[in-house]
């Protein structure tokens, strides 16, 4: 899943632990050691997410919605297009608006990670200042997005543009997100909830 849904499903953790879920993906990128143990339960809790979705049924499907000249870095888009229907239906899943939710939350996590002086401090604050989280609910914020990961590596280069995949065949994906995100919330809601 991409960075809104392991966001949300940290709810009830610790500041530490939900930054952990949510960074994992960048402490190698960004040379930076987990901060605490806190910080490292929540990587191992974005690990066991990610997992989940690598096999679930819903979330294969909605990889087969993508196109065949994409279809390597369709894992990568699901994840983008899952965090769009989560954005834009959010009010189906929290009850607090998704603005003050992710302004809130981030909040928190930025202070966390600039007490601890770790090397994350600048990908936070980035992330914050450009709104990435609450852009997954247009698809302008999308197209920005996959522009942002394409300069990671050669292979992602492969997502510039992939957000027409997202407008081509949105109701196949929408239809695989509604089966897919209740399953994931159940599955973690011991682990994610106190």
């Amino acid at each position: 899943m991409n960075l809104l849904a392991h966001l949300h499903l940290s709810d009830g953790l610790s500041t530490a632990t939900t930054a952990g879920n949510v960074l994992a993906d960048y402490v190698r990128r960004f040379h930076a050691e987990p901060i605490d143990d806190e910080f490292r339960t929540g990587m191992r809790l974005h690990q066991a997410i990610d997992v989940f979705a690598e096999f679930d049924e819903h979330h294969r499907a909605a990889r087969k919605c993508i196109g065949i000249s994409r279809r390597r870095l369709a894992s990568v888009i699901v994840d983008v297009a899952f965090d769009h229907c989560l954005a834009r239906h959010w009010s189906r899943f929290a009850a607090v608006p998704l603005e003050p939710y992710v302004v809130e939350r981030l909040g928190r996590i930025q202070a966390y990670v600039h007490e601890s002086g770790s090397p994350l401090k600048a990908l936070v604050d980035r992330a914050i200042e450009q709104g990435w989280l609450l852009s997954y609910a247009t698809i302008e914020g999308v197209r920005t997005t996959f522009r942002r990961v394409s300069g990671r590596s050669r292979a992602a280069k492969g997502l510039l543009g992939a957000e027409e995949e997202i407008e081509r065949h949105g109701d196949c994906l929408e239809r695989q997100f509604y089966a897919f995100y209740p399953r994931l919330m159940k599955t973690f809601a011991g682990k994610t909830r106190t």
